[in-house]
């Protein structure tokens, strides 16, 4: 077989280094928050969520389109 060569370039952007320092404060209602006053989320309730979505969603796929039944799980 012949050779084969693979090509690319890449343009990299150089960003302004940030000096300021932060403080991080882990806490109970959110996971972390910061100096700045930012708080970061609990990915535990995102996670509850998701699989109650993900319950849903299968119990809809396991209904025939066209019964009277269908608009209850679409409703939940």
């Amino acid at each position: 077989m012949g050779s084969r060569v693979v090509k690319r370039a890449y343009r990299y952007r150089c960003y302004p280094t940030n000096e300021q320092t932060v403080g991080m404060d882990a806490g109970i209602t959110s996971l972390v928050t910061l100096s700045t006053g930012e708080k970061i989320a609990n990915p535990r309730h995102e996670r509850c969520d998701r699989k109650r979505l993900a319950l849903a969603q299968r119990r809809l796929a396991r209904t025939q389109k066209g019964p009277a039944n269908r608009p209850r799980p679409v409703r939940r």
